[in-house]
């Protein structure tokens, strides 16, 4: 995820004076966990690797490095969902889940801040963040890819300030349309059958016929 920290250091100095909106693509729906579905008896264990990677190239192992806090993301998204539970082992994994967060530098929008910045508002910026979020999900013999991407648009001016009541915090705005990218692959697993504890091996032997010679 795009995030342009000169702007957001700014905002927290001018943001009382100045007009500070936030506009959402939506790209992706609004994603929702079924609170009335019942925990299941017997939770799907997930086992994931997350991945961060500069600009926008496809899945480079060379440019992907392991990331804790992406990580983080995905495993509270996980947990609200009330359907899994993670493993740290592979092999104790009903689906195996392979994800990358990409980003993209954005130089141009810090210097648009900093202008900004200095004159309170007068001279409009904006910065806009994205989710870009791709991810590989197996379990068994079903294994499906996933691509899910969103933005929102930060603008600074000062006659925005009238609007402000009115419209979206921009910081809420951007933690959110990330939450909702987690919240969306997870329900398209759901989907997708993905999400479902493969049978133990106690179970299978309760569930053989029995036969009689």
């Amino acid at each position: 995820m795009t995030r342009t920290i000169p702007l957001l250091l700014l905002l927290a100095t001018v943001l009382n004076l100045t007009g500070c909106i936030s506009f959402r693509a939506n790209e992706l729906p609004t994603a929702r966990f079924d609170s009335s579905q019942p925990a299941a008896a017997q939770k799907t264990k997930v086992y994931s690797q997350w991945y961060s990677q500069h600009s926008q190239k496809r899945w480079d192992s060379s440019n992907a490095t392991p990331n804790q806090y992406i990580q983080q993301r995905f495993d509270r998204a996980l947990d609200e969902s009330n359907c899994c539970t993670l493993v740290n082992n592979a092999e104790l994994a009903d689906v195996e889940l392979k994800g990358i967060a990409y980003s993209e530098p954005n130089p141009a929008a810090g210097i648009a801040a900093v202008i900004s910045g200095f004159t309170f508002g007068a001279i409009p910026c904006w910065a806009t963040s994205k989710v870009d979020l791709s991810a590989t999900a197996r379990n068994g013999a079903n294994e499906r890819t996933y691509e899910l991407r969103d933005s929102a648009t930060m603008v600074v001016w000062l006659p925005l300030i009238v609007a402000m009541p009115f419209s979206e915090n921009p910081i809420k705005a951007e933690a959110e349309i990330d939450a909702n990218a987690y919240r969306t692959l997870i329900v398209r697993m759901q989907q997708d059958g993905l999400l479902k504890a493969r049978p133990s091996a106690s179970q299978n032997a309760q569930s053989a016929p029995i036969t009689t010679p």
